[in-house]
């Protein structure tokens, strides 16, 4: 993506939560593996739209990043597709400002085509900082031959 098209994206927005403003933080999923973990901590199947090219995600993030709410928006349109809560349910009701907010600058984005990806490739997937080879763990490791994804992988490098 373009540094500028993350920049407005992940622009923290204010809130109104039980009566005190706080702020929450938007934070564009951009790699395989932060699909995954959205998916996981949000028990939603976001993960399986990590390869969907008419779509970006948009995770908005409380500062302890243990409140979200997962948005997803149509790269050419910027309209929002839909918005998940924990488990597939609604976002609270304190975060539909939020994610009005977002929704005008995905839009306002979509309509100077600024969304799309500048380039969409494989980079290599690191956990704690380490690159991690699937197809080497499996030659040289035979008991490991049902490692198919990062999430097989960590266990073992743990």
């Amino acid at each position: 993506f373009r540094e500028e098209t993350i920049k407005v994206i992940e622009e923290p927005i204010k809130i109104i939560k039980d009566g005190k403003p706080e702020f929450v933080y938007p934070f564009l999923l951009k790699r395989e593996e932060e699909y995954i973990e959205e998916g996981e901590k949000m028990r939603h199947c976001v993960a399986s739209y990590k390869d969907k090219s008419s779509s970006i995600i948009v995770s908005i993030r409380s500062l302890d990043k243990e409140e979200r709410v997962t948005n997803e928006y149509h790269i050419q349109n910027g309209g929002r597709v839909q918005s998940r809560y924990f488990c597939n349910q609604s976002p609270p009701e304190y975060l539909e400002p939020a994610i009005s907010d977002l929704s005008d600058k995905i839009y306002e984005l979509a309509k100077w085509n600024k969304l799309g990806w500048i380039d969409k490739k494989r980079v290599p997937i690191k956990i704690n900082g380490v690159e991690v080879d699937i197809v080497k763990i499996r030659l040289e490791n035979p008991q490991y031959e049902e490692v198919r994804d990062i999430r097989d992988i960590a266990m073992y490098l743990v």
